[in-house]
């Protein structure tokens, strides 16, 4: 990370950010071009959960290359360059929470962790229920590809402004 000063080692912040965001944008290379996709993901025990269809771009660039990494923001705000008492607008900036995921992608194809990873993405972005549970023998899940990122480095940004400064 170049600035070193926004760098956070903040354990605590980091899995709240990771349990608390619903997507991310997760980035893979197709030779030399990148390809960048938003999605719904799981952090669960130290790994990233993902799910989508068993073909398509996603799935082919999966399948050449598992290198990736995933791009997880917590916008707090737009800092005019006047709240920092400047009329500059390089003075201008957003105060945010980020962590950057580095690691290889797996497909996940036994059904019953399937169903249990699947659930779990479901009760984190929706709550309140209101939904049929899964079931290992639902074509659902036959249907679908899980993929399961396993991290080899995670990096924590945090950029804020003290009110006394602003």
């Amino acid at each position: 990370m170049r600035r070193k000063e926004l760098e956070s080692d903040d354990s605590a912040l980091l899995e709240e950010l990771l349990a608390q965001e619903s997507h991310g944008t997760l980035s893979l290379c197709e030779g030399n071009i990148p390809y960048g996709v938003v999605l719904n993901y799981l952090y669960h025990e130290g790994i990233f959960y993902f799910h989508g269809a068993q073909e398509g771009r996603k799935m082919g660039i999966i399948n050449n290359n598992p290198h990736a990494s995933l791009s997880v923001v917590r916008a707090m705000g737009f800092v005019p360059s006047y709240m920092r008492k400047s009329t500059s607008a390089c003075a201008a900036s957003y105060e945010f929470v980020s962590a950057h995921i580095q690691g290889t992608i797996a497909l996940l194809n036994e059904p019953v962790k399937k169903c249990e990873i699947l659930t779990l993405l479901m009760q984190k972005l929706q709550p309140e229920g209101g939904y049929t549970p899964l079931e290992p023998t639902d074509s659902s899940i036959a249907k679908t590809a899980l993929f399961c990122l396993m991290p080899s480095d995670i990096s924590l940004k945090v950029k804020t402004y003290p009110k006394e400064s602003l």
